[in-house]
């Protein structure tokens, strides 16, 4: 992965976190890693944890970015979600979100919130 890329996928979730949080989310983590497994932002709200994947593009020419989220990255966020889980010992509620970041223009980003976004198993 590129560097241009690495930062802009930093600004999507520095935005994302930023506006989790003005929707009164609290962020628990951010980059969470086990392993290769990653899951870019896990935040609580109303005592649910909310694993977030976020997707940023720089160009609207290509699909909505939530859209671009695969079968196999919904499979890892699952398992990684498990091992998080399993790490705090938590079995309580929890919501697989996605987070679109469209940065065609920086200074006014496009953010679209994707609660319940897939159910993985």
């Amino acid at each position: 992965m590129s560097s241009q890329k690495k930062e802009l996928g930093k600004i999507g979730e520095r935005l994302a976190a930023d506006y989790l949080q003005r929707k009164g989310y609290k962020i628990l983590h951010r980059n969470w890693r086990s392993g290769r497994l990653e899951i870019d932002l896990i935040a609580e709200i109303e005592n649910i944890k909310i694993i977030v994947e976020v997707k940023t593009l720089s160009s609207d020419e290509m699909m909505e970015p939530a859209a671009n989220i695969t079968q196999i990255q919904m499979k890892r966020l699952a398992d990684a979600y498990a091992y998080f889980a399993d790490a705090i010992d938590y079995s309580g509620e929890c919501r697989f979100d996605v987070i679109g970041v469209l940065l065609v223009d920086l200074a006014n980003p496009k953010i679209s919130h994707y609660e319940d976004a897939f159910f993985p198993g």
